[in-house]
């Protein structure tokens, strides 16, 4: 799945994007997204999967994430739009543009969570933050944290997901998507894939479901 930014009435495509990105307008002329740095291989399947006929599986590894920030005014029209699913699984960008005009930061999976200094572009200091989903290393498997980006600080400030990662869900079939601070209350909202939208504090802390009255 892709998404592809263009202009329809010359018929000109700009932007290209793979699965797995975020993306985030700033102003009216730059475009901020990030993902995460991944490569995907096959590998021989083991218990249920072998018992059901299943040879082999995917494994995924993911590696950091790559912030990246484009002035849209200095895009040129792309000549073609490669396979950018081949690109991911490979460990290189899902995505295509040509810009002369880019920031770019890559951030290593933190250790444990609370705060860390980041040495963000001088281009990004405009950003006044970004909540980016992201993992912890020390946590093992289920390490879903999201990450409070500050770069006009130089600071990211990853809070835990203990609410997520020791509930009951089923992981892969259940996942989140996409996280946003509320204005008024400085409160995070959050949604996924099918679960309810969610509601947190703060500090990441699990406030309860959003439910239609």
């Amino acid at each position: 799945m892709g998404v592809v930014l263009g202009n329809e009435e010359r018929r000109e495509d700009f932007f290209a994007f793979g699965g797995y990105c975020y993306i985030l307008p700033i102003g009216t002329d730059r475009l901020c997204f990030w993902y995460h740095t991944s490569t995907e291989t096959m590998k021989p399947t083991t218990g249920v999967l072998k018992q059901l006929g299943f040879k082999r599986e995917s494994e995924i590894r993911f590696h950091g994430l790559r912030l990246m920030m484009v002035d849209t005014r200095s895009l040129k029209p792309l000549l073609s739009i490669p396979n950018l699913e081949v690109r991911r699984k490979s460990g290189e960008a899902p995505v295509e543009f040509v810009s002369d005009k880019v920031a770019e930061t890559n951030v290593s999976y933190p250790e444990e969570l609370g705060r860390l200094t980041h040495q963000f572009p001088d281009a990004m200091h405009s950003i006044g933050e970004l909540l980016v989903l992201g993992s912890v290393v020390a946590h093992g498997p289920r390490n879903q944290t999201i990450w409070v980006m500050k770069p006009s600080e130089n600071m990211i400030e990853v809070l835990p997901m203990e609410w997520w990662n020791h509930g009951d869900y089923d992981y892969g079939y259940e996942w989140v998507t996409k996280i946003a601070r509320d204005p008024k209350t400085g409160n995070i909202v959050g949604e996924g894939v099918r679960i309810l939208p969610f509601l947190l504090d703060k500090s990441g802390n699990f406030l309860g479901w959003m439910e239609e009255s």
